[in-house]
């Protein structure tokens, strides 16, 4: 969805990307959880990489907000807790703190 709808999700309201995320139906979910846990999947970095993509997307999101900090903010403290960041890898977490870091 991120793909082909970019330039429309980019405008809809923090509200609205909350109400996306914590959403029990996102087909990144728990799908492919329960999938995992059946053995469906090969690998169980299919649910992390699902899980990085969506806290790319909710960075990417929240970097429109760049000239006004406080929104930013308050952007981010509403859709980062919608994150299930027990499922994303600690190194992909460090690796993108560093990068974010170097280039801000």
């Amino acid at each position: 969805m991120w793909e082909e709808d970019r330039a429309r999700l980019l405008t809809l309201h923090p509200e609205t990307w909350a109400g996306m995320l914590s959403n029990n139906e996102l087909a990144i979910g728990y799908v492919v959880l329960i999938r995992l846990l059946l053995g469906v999947l090969s690998s169980p970095l299919t649910y992390n990489r699902s899980e990085q993509k969506l806290y790319n997307c909710v960075m990417t999101y929240a970097a429109q907000f760049k000239d006004d900090q406080t929104q930013k903010d308050e952007v981010l403290t509403l859709l980062l807790p919608c994150i299930r960041f027990n499922f994303i890898p600690i190194d992909f977490l460090v690796n993108t703190y560093v990068l974010t870091c170097l280039f801000e």
